[in-house]
């Protein structure tokens, strides 16, 4: 086994067929396993092969019918699409993606690349709207407040794990949909860049 994983080539080969769930605890394994998988050549590897597999996982958010309080409650389960049959994984792994979150009320708007995207629901006591990007499988999270702009409650969400065309780095986009006061067949768009720390007005309208 050593001698297998001392050449760094075969090493990649064999680690990037791993799940990332997988390959977070491999981290523990020693200093040399780290920097492999933390390598951004490895991650362009390992991203390419989880792309090839399709959707392995869902993440599903459920309103259940209890009241707590004067809230209703909401359960995020998740689920596995690997093999014949459709089935809720390890209870272990939604409490793990459920405390991944940085609030217990948030509702889920999407998810990128192993990210997730989701806001803060808004009550008298948080009447402010939060937007909280969190990886599930670091349980690390950071949060956005839209300042100088107006915005919806439907977030669309993208991530780019290896940057964009101008830029190398990672990057995420958030973009706020929303209706149109003067016209209800029309959507105006707030978009968020990572990379400008900024909320814009898109001065594109869609009609519908």
């Amino acid at each position: 086994m050593e001698a297998i994983f001392s050449n760094d080539d075969l090493a990649m080969e064999i680690l990037s067929r791993f799940s990332a769930l997988e390959l977070s605890r491999f981290k523990c394994v020693s200093k040399r396993w780290k920097n492999l998988i933390s390598d951004p050549s490895f991650l362009r590897v390992h991203h390419q092969r989880s792309q090839l597999r399709g959707i392995t996982t869902l993440l599903i958010q459920q309103r259940d019918d209890i009241i707590t309080g004067d809230r209703l409650s909401f359960r995020t389960s998740f689920f596995s699409t690997c093999g014949p049959f459709f089935f809720e994984d390890d209870l272990r792994v939604s409490i793990m993606i459920q405390n991944s979150f940085p609030a217990n009320r948030v509702v889920i708007m999407g998810s990128s690349n192993g990210l997730v995207c989701c806001r803060s629901r808004q009550t008298l006591e948080q009447p402010v709207l939060v937007i909280f990007i969190c990886n599930p499988i670091t349980r690390e999270w950071i949060s956005r407040r839209p300042s100088n702009c107006h915005v919806g409650r439907i977030f669309a969400f993208a991530f780019y794990p290896f940057g964009s065309s101008s830029n190398k780095a990672s990057c995420f986009k958030v973009v706020s949909i929303q209706r149109q006061k003067y016209d209800q067949n029309s959507y105006s768009f707030v978009i968020y860049s990572s990379e400008t720390g900024k909320w814009k007005t898109s001065m594109e309208v869609c009609h519908c």
